[in-house]
């Protein structure tokens, strides 16, 4: 990731009127090469892809009746129990689902609604780690 320049090479952009002015004088440069880099980065660095790992650590925990009330004190003796594992969740759109159809997007009275409504979630891949 910090290998890719999001400044081409050699430039040092201080504000974004200065990255403009090196765009507008750049006109044979088309967006799909502007934005190229971004691509590359946007399905590594944010939930938006379809599929990705969730690791989870959890613990029950109980407050040592000798505690003052209100006051948590930190202690391994504590820890009633803990589970640690990871899930693999996968997002989907089911075209056919009857109960929540997706509308028309193209529709003038759809123009606001969101893609990001429609999305299901299920959980592909289950792992507890052992300690």
């Amino acid at each position: 990731i910090c290998g890719i320049y999001l400044v081409p090479q050699g430039q040092s952009w201080t504000s974004d009127d200065a990255a403009e002015s090196y765009w507008s004088n750049m006109k044979s440069t088309g967006d799909n090469t502007r934005e190229r880099p971004y691509n590359g980065l946007y399905s590594r660095l944010t939930t938006k892809s379809n599929t990705y790992t969730v690791h989870v650590r959890a613990q029950a925990l109980a407050q040592s009746p000798h505690s003052p009330a209100g006051i948590w004190v930190e202690s391994p003796s504590h820890i009633l129990s803990e589970y640690r594992g990871s899930y693999v969740l996968n997002r989907y759109i089911d075209p056919g689902d009857t109960t929540h159809p997706l509308p028309d997007f193209t529709a003038p009275a759809n123009y606001n609604k969101s893609l990001d409504d429609y999305y299901k979630y299920r959980v592909l891949e289950t792992r507890r780690f052992t300690p």
